[in-house]
């Protein structure tokens, strides 16, 4: 590749006809012309064309032909760096991409007319690898006003002789832009207006699939399983592919069969699709879905100790704290804490929801580690909480209510346990089985034996691990959080402005509820609980992953 940071100051004006518009530009040699017709129907001699031929040009050049530079991304998935001297290191060509878009941002202010819309998405492709979300945002509002008034030169996506090029693919950008940012009622549109605006086979038909297998994903996420099912049918067949790009272009499909089946209760056809998940790595934009898939699907063998490696394996390898990664509205996040539930780590789910501001993710693992540990009241009102939320998956809806139904039925409250679960019932949700699978065999027995209703699995069912989590008030966690950090009552009063006679009351109540009788005790107890910051030798608090 030629100049990896270009400097913007060199870059020449995009070319236009006196009255300001775009010229457009026409290919000038066998190399854009193969682009041009064939998309993402390459094989490796055309990406090797392709990467040398960008390696060949200034960034001048570059500026002038920016499809090339869609071509280098495309090419790079196929051509290994170390396979060709020319490039083929993604990482890079979307390094590059990214200051040519910066160049094009600060050009676009400065000539006569606005900038290409091809510079645009370009530009906010590269702000979202690199997890500029709200860049990418700016960029992808700027998009949606040239869609609605046209604002922006003549798109290049569009070539005279080639009516139709990348149908359905700003669009299709815009979505996945959204999706990653966590605004996945507008991505889901998005994707739905990419395999509308698609094309037909064999080249103009990539955006159409790659949309119809995101928005299968988000289906089965938010728990709309016919949906899901629908969209599936869409992606069409997957063996037509290119096989290079068949994991890049229907990930989401995978991801939404594996959901599918997991929730179902059927890990052995769910098996396949998580091995298909497995061997495509990280290397894909939607790895935090490809990696609450796996979580799902691990969960559902019994094995949160696997799922666990995977959180520590993708945050060292990305270099990020996934226990608190908001990325794609917090759904890393709500996979690390389901696996904490199943680990029996009861505690830590509570201060890490509360440390992130109760996330609308976390209100369901949360309800459901208060069940686990005994806090009835507790859990009823998290659940309560969750089934009013508005935009709440409807898959979390149902956990929800199962969860308030056993809390209710334990509290006495046995008409409300009811009526929540033939709420439940009569909305025959496909993820039932999960759902039921992750509470306890009796109180799931004594709920369907309220209702005249006869509850009936395999025996060999595995029981949810015991959690232990002390019912401290908010005032008692501080508490005991300076107790932790070596304070005594007299240093504790001043930090809190209060008596020294009141923080004693506080020490006192909190040695009851933990179960320890003096303040070595009360510290062991809630480190081992998870319910406060732990400080190392090296002065630094601890990261659960």
């Amino acid at each position: 590749m030629s100049q990896v940071h270009p400097a913007v100051h060199r870059l020449a004006p995009a070319p236009s006809e006196p009255d300001g518009t775009a010229r457009p530009v026409v290919a000038t040699d066998p190399v854009e012309e193969m682009l041009f017709e064939r998309w993402y129907d390459i094989d490796k001699h055309h990406a090797r064309e392709i990467l040398a031929r960008v390696g060949s040009l200034s960034d001048e050049e570059l500026w002038q032909r920016p499809h090339l530079m869609t071509g280098a991304v495309i090419a790079s998935d196929l051509v290994s760096s170390r396979a060709h001297p020319a490039g083929g290191d993604r990482a890079e060509i979307l390094e590059h991409l990214r200051h040519l878009g910066s160049a094009a941002t600060a050009r676009g202010g400065a000539d006569d007319g606005p900038r290409s819309s091809h510079w645009v998405v370009m530009s906010m492709i590269g702000a979202r690898w690199e997890g500029r979300f709200d860049e990418a945002l700016r960029l992808c509002d700027e998009l949606e006003q040239v869609e609605r008034h046209g604002s922006i030169r003549q798109s290049i996506f569009r070539d005279p002789r080639h009516e139709g090029d990348r149908p359905g693919y700003v669009a299709l950008q815009r979505g996945l832009t959204m999706l990653l940012a966590g605004r996945t009622d507008t991505a889901m549109q998005l994707f739905t207006a990419a395999y509308r605006d698609g094309g037909e086979p064999p080249f103009r038909h990539f955006a159409r699939v790659n949309a119809a297998a995101n928005a299968a994903m988000l289906s089965a996420i938010d728990g709309h399983d016919e949906t899901a099912r629908k969209w599936l049918s869409r992606v069409g067949d997957v063996d037509a592919l290119p096989a290079w790009c068949r994991d890049l272009l229907t990930v989401g499909a995978t991801i939404g069969s594996t959901l599918l089946a997991t929730d179902a209760g059927d890990v052995e056809s769910a098996e396949p699709h998580a091995a298909r998940l497995s061997q495509a790595g990280d290397r894909l934009e939607l790895w935090p879905h490809q990696l609450y898939a796996l979580t799902q699907y691990d969960l559902a063998r019994h094995d949160p100790v696997t799922a666990y490696q995977r959180f520590r394996q993708i945050g060292f390898e990305r270099g990020i704290n996934i226990a608190v990664e908001p990325i794609a509205d917090h759904i890393v996040f709500r996979a690390y804490l389901d696996t904490l539930v199943a680990a029996g780590e009861g505690g830590l789910v509570v201060r890490l929801a509360k440390d992130l501001g109760h996330p609308l993710r976390s209100l369901v693992p949360l309800a459901r580690t208060h069940l686990m540990a005994g806090d009835d009241i507790a859990a009823a009102r998290v659940a309560a909480r969750a089934m009013r939320r508005v935009l709440m998956p409807i898959r979390d809806v149902w956990e929800a209510t199962i969860v308030h139904a056993i809390a209710r039925m334990r509290l006495g409250e046995t008409e409300s346990a009811r009526r929540s679960l033939h709420l439940v019932l009569a909305g025959r949700p496909a993820a039932l089985p999960t759902v039921l699978a992750r509470q306890r065999r009796q109180d799931v027995e004594d709920l369907y034996a309220l209702a005249g209703l006869e509850y009936v699995t395999d025996s060999s069912r595995t029981e949810p691990a015991a959690i232990e989590v002390a019912s401290l008030t908010e005032r008692e966690r501080t508490v005991l959080q300076h107790l932790v950090d070596g304070l005594n009552a007299a240093q504790i009063a001043k930090a809190d402005f209060t008596s020294e006679n009141t923080v004693k009351t506080h020490i006192k109540r909190i040695y009851r509820k933990l179960g320890a009788s003096n303040r070595a005790q009360a510290v062991a107890l809630a480190n081992q609980q998870g319910v406060v910051h732990w400080h190392h030798t090296d002065g630094s608090a601890d990261i659960p992953v």
